[in-house]
């Protein structure tokens, strides 16, 4: 990057500081501390359950309620296979395992009876109880849903 280039690169930061909206690509916040970030609405299936947990983390850094939604239907998942079957360089086995992350997020996307929190932090080896999430101020949809 240019001198000039990192100039604008620098104006476009601070602008960035007092946004209101921003729409992005997955890259976002490489490189971006806006800790205030109320929602993240994912417009497409992320492909994987790691890569939904690292950009869903963008909302809330400030330790302020926070909202992500998905907006997702079956045929996503379609999207992601194509995107996966024509990504350069993947090997049979790095496909597979890919295959295996999309399909993974897939579910959870599809959750109807199962708590998402749990959901998400039994992925990573985490415990966790659905009492906290279902009985707590901010529940996810499914223990809204399931518990009202």
């Amino acid at each position: 990057m240019g001198i000039l280039g990192l100039r604008v690169h620098v104006r476009l930061i601070e602008a960035f500081k007092v946004c209101v909206f921003a729409c992005a690509t997955i890259a976002f916040g490489m490189g971006i501390d806006k800790p205030d970030v109320r929602f993240v609405i994912h417009n497409t299936l992320s492909k994987s359950i790691e890569s939904y947990y690292q950009e869903s983390g963008r909302a809330g850094r400030d330790n302020l309620p926070a909202v992500c939604i998905v907006l997702y239907q079956k045929k996503d998942f379609s999207r992601v296979v194509c995107m996966l079957r024509n990504g350069q360089g993947y090997k049979k086995e790095s496909f597979k395992r890919a295959m295996a992350q999309a399909q993974k997020m897939q579910e959870y996307c599809e959750l109807k009876d199962k708590c998402r929190r749990q959901t998400l932090l039994e992925h990573f080896g985490e415990a966790f109880d659905q009492k906290t999430c279902k009985y707590g101020s901010n529940p996810c949809d499914t223990c809204l849903k399931t518990y009202s």
